[in-house]
């Protein structure tokens, strides 16, 4: 078993590190994705804040400490969960709580500040359990000569997540230098496209999950499941385009 175990790491090793770092840039696109989808949802918590009034300061708290709050239960959760199930499901769920919670509260008529802190926390407990797994499948599906450039990327995309909120949040609720509202809405309800426009990172991340980030072949080794190492292996060269020669 050590001997079948040994010989099936190098063969995973073999595979990752004998893709084409050009092909093998689009994954790490879609997972540095996953990390500003992450961005996008915490950024939008202020901007919500400012436009529901009015508010006191125990529910403006309670709102902006309740995605932290659900991060915190979302990292312990999952990280359990995913080296017992898996990196892909776990992150494939944590995609669908953080979406699903942001439609929610884009879409459902609006209950009070309650209903956006439980909104909030649902999505928090999605984005803390997708932030980990993510930067773990970086750093078992990179190859190991460009894998610190990657996951480098990878954590520096929260930044463009920052910038994605930040300019909607000034397009849809800011001011000109006339000081007049940039899209006016009578109702007020610019927030909640707002919202649902920050919801787009986490679906394309979920969509591109679905089709292109498989499942980390540490953990299927790990498990004893050398069958479906062997498939890795087989479709990851095949997809990543390593060298002919090398295979």
């Amino acid at each position: 078993m050590a001997a079948e175990y040994a010989i099936a790491k190098n063969e995973i090793d073999r595979a990752i590190d004998n893709v084409d770092p050009r092909k093998v840039t689009m994954l790490a696109a879609i997972l540095a994705l996953g990390n500003a989808a992450d961005a996008v949802e915490i950024t939008s918590v202020g901007y919500v804040m400012s436009e529901i009034q009015p508010m006191s300061t125990g529910e403006k708290v309670w709102l902006g400490s309740s995605v932290f709050v659900g991060m915190l239960i979302g990292g312990i959760i999952f990280g359990w969960f995913s080296d017992r199930v898996g990196r892909r499901p776990c992150l494939l769920a944590c995609l669908w709580l953080n979406f699903l919670a942001t439609v929610v509260l884009a879409a459902v008529p609006y209950h009070g500040v309650d209903f956006l802190t439980w909104c909030y926390f649902i999505a928090g407990v999605g984005i803390g359990g997708s932030s980990p797994i993510v930067f773990t499948l970086g750093a078992e599906l990179m190859p190991a000569h460009f894998r610190g450039q990657y996951l480098t990327a990878i954590a520096g995309s929260w930044m463009f997540g920052t910038i994605y909120a930040s300019l909607v949040g000034w397009v849809l609720l800011g001011k000109n230098l006339n000081q007049e509202k940039i899209v006016p809405v009578e109702d007020g309800g610019n927030w909640r496209v707002f919202v649902g426009m920050c919801a787009l990172p986490a679906a394309a991340m979920l969509v591109l999950t679905h089709g292109w980030v498989p499942e980390s072949p540490l953990f299927l080794l790990n498990s004893g499941r050398y069958e479906l190492v062997r498939k890795f292996i087989k479709s990851f060269s095949a997809r990543y385009g390593g060298r002919e020669g090398d295979r």
